[in-house]
């Protein structure tokens, strides 16, 4: 969706090499004369700003499969002096627009072609001139404009606990930003349909010296209190794939390895 459109619509040639580890972008940086156009992930753009990196090669950074975080966007920044552009589409329509991170504003803006419509039920509608008729999306979306707005979350994502709602987007942006979060997110179990009572479950891989504490304290002044996990689970890595999704069977595999080793009850917020 990013990796060959984007080039191609500024007239440039298509990537020429796949670069997943810190050590091979650092080697291929140093062999390289030319500017570099890193087109990346999320979960890439993380292990590279954990090694330190600074280099002066990287031209453009694009972004791709999940909104940026404002705090990764920054150390980005730091390690490539330049912001990032991250893209946001779905598999169904393609790129739909993007945004500068960090910037002056947290809209995305449709590319050329692209047209939002907010449907009678609020769900949000493209048209596109390269799709044979109007597509639902599946995200939230708060429309400032037919060509601009901000992304709430997924459907299927939106949490309601006594009367309240949220999205895990909303919920997985606060924990990320805690001191000492090195990555996590929550996770709504699925015995929560057959209840009235959600009890949300967080999962979270610290950063060295970092403590549980710390991340709930942090919690209880950016979420409802309803929404706190119960409970907060510390991993060593979250499962994700190879472009840093999160498969909801390797959370569930994730949840139940932490249930028999015991320690739901010692990493409750309660």
């Amino acid at each position: 969706m990013y990796g060959f459109f984007w080039p191609r619509l500024l007239g440039l040639e298509a990537p020429t090499s796949r670069i997943t580890l810190p050590a091979v972008l650092a080697k291929e940086l140093q062999q390289s004369d030319l500017p570099i156009w890193l087109i990346t992930t999320p979960l890439h753009l993380n292990a590279f700003a954990e090694t330190g990196l600074r280099t002066e090669k990287v031209a453009r950074v694009f972004s791709a499969t999940s909104p940026l975080s404002p705090s990764l966007a920054a150390q980005a920044k730091q390690c490539f002096g330049v912001a990032v552009t991250d893209i946001y589409g779905s598999t169904e329509t393609g790129t739909i627009a993007s945004r500068q991170v960090p910037g002056e504003s947290d809209l995305w803006e449709c590319i050329p072609g692209r047209l939002l419509t907010q449907c009678a039920d609020g769900r949000a509608q493209l048209d596109c001139v390269d799709l044979s008729r109007p597509e639902l999306l599946n995200d939230v979306l708060e429309l400032s404009s037919p060509r601009q707005f901000r992304v709430l979350g997924r459907s299927a994502d939106l949490v309601k606990v006594a009367g309240k709602r949220t999205s895990l987007g909303a919920l997985n942006a606060a924990l990320l930003s805690a001191p000492g979060v090195r990555d996590g997110c929550f996770w709504v179990p699925d015995h929560h349909e057959d209840t009235d009572v959600v009890r949300l479950v967080a999962f979270v891989a610290l950063r060295a010296g970092a403590t549980k504490d710390v991340v709930i304290a942090h919690l209880r002044t950016h979420i409802y209190p309803l929404f706190l996990p119960r409970p907060l689970l510390i991993v060593d890595n979250l499962p994700r794939d190879a472009v840093g999704k999160l498969p909801r069977e390797s959370l569930r595999e994730l949840y139940t390895t932490c249930t028999s080793q015991g320690s739901i009850a010692a990493m409750s917020v309660d």
